[in-house]
């Protein structure tokens, strides 16, 4: 096919085919994480690894907005017994319920592991939040039919531009 194109327009040769494969990749893989965003956004349940009890980092926060979108939400982390009053849970295992999509803010190499838990639990739906994702943790994910939003997207802004306001 790659030969062919190149018949076609000899005056670009292959750099214009490989152009043109790699910005029809990256179309395809924004289309992808759109209907990946929208999905994980219209979900019910939730949990957060990396929920923290300081206020002030990520995973508080994104614990507490998910919760006031009216979200169903669960914290994961083995160093915490509650958040905002909630039980906290040492790991994926540990649920009460299977959540629809995990939230990751946690360092890439916590995401990784992760992602062995989220398959175990037959969790298909991976939120990394800017600074949990690694290219390894997301060939894994995909590699175990877990569907990723990675790469910039915060929930907090989705939860914003994307979902019904509470």
């Amino acid at each position: 096919a790659l030969h062919d194109r190149t018949k076609s327009n000899p005056k670009f040769g292959m750099t214009h085919v490989l152009f043109s494969w790699v910005y029809e990749s990256l179309k395809l893989r924004r289309t992808n994480m759109n209907e990946a965003v929208d999905a994980m956004l219209a979900a019910r349940t939730f949990a957060v690894a990396g929920a923290s009890t300081n206020p002030e980092k990520y995973g508080h926060l994104c614990y507490v907005d998910l919760k006031r979108f009216g979200k169903t939400v669960y914290p994961i982390n083995p160093r915490a017994a509650r958040i905002e009053g909630d039980t906290c849970y040492p790991s994926v295992a540990a649920l009460p319920e299977v959540p629809e999509v995990v939230v990751a803010v946690i360092p890439p190499a916590l995401t990784e592991k992760l992602v062995d838990e989220l398959s175990a639990a037959g969790i298909k739906n991976l939120w990394m939040q800017p600074g949990a994702e690694s290219a390894a943790a997301v060939a894994k994910a995909e590699a175990a039919g877990i569907t990723c939003v990675y790469g910039g997207p915060c929930i907090m802004v989705g939860l914003r531009t994307h979902a019904p306001h509470p």
